[in-house]
């Protein structure tokens, strides 16, 4: 009798379990509902993304001097009142550039491709540069 109200109970249970949902389960733990079209990415994929935000960056972040008046490039040896820092697309001391050169760095580590850290070595060696100009 025990093992006839024991089976009937466990029965019940199945029956009645709910269902694995966001509220009953961890969100990392459900399947997902819908089609995904990434998986794991490739490392050429990963290199080719790498490369292009680079030569953006590269291209959009000049180190150099100029003429605030005429856009003509100065040497340091030249600065005066109109010198300013080339303009690029952003700052090139600003604390998101430092994090931008932690991230030359370490792409340059991962991938052993030197010009991820010359893009670094480039601008710091700039900034030191200019420095007492």
């Amino acid at each position: 009798m025990k093992r006839l109200t024991f089976l009937s109970l466990l029965f019940i249970q199945v029956a009645h379990a709910q269902k694995a949902n966001d509220v009953t389960a961890p969100l990392h733990a459900l399947k997902v509902d819908y089609p995904t079209p990434y998986g794991a990415p490739k490392t050429e994929a990963v290199k080719s993304v790498i490369d292009r935000v680079y030569n953006y960056l590269d291209a959009t972040t000049p180190t150099g001097l100029v003429n605030r008046k005429t856009g003509e490039a100065v040497s340091l040896n030249a600065v005066d009142t109109n010198t300013v820092v080339k303009p690029g697309d952003f700052r090139l001391t600003s604390y998101e550039w430092g994090v931008t050169y932690s991230g030359m760095l370490e792409a340059s580590a991962a991938t052993g491709d030197p010009k991820y850290a010359d893009y670094t070595k480039k601008r710091v060696d700039f900034i030191l540069s200019a420095l007492p100009a």
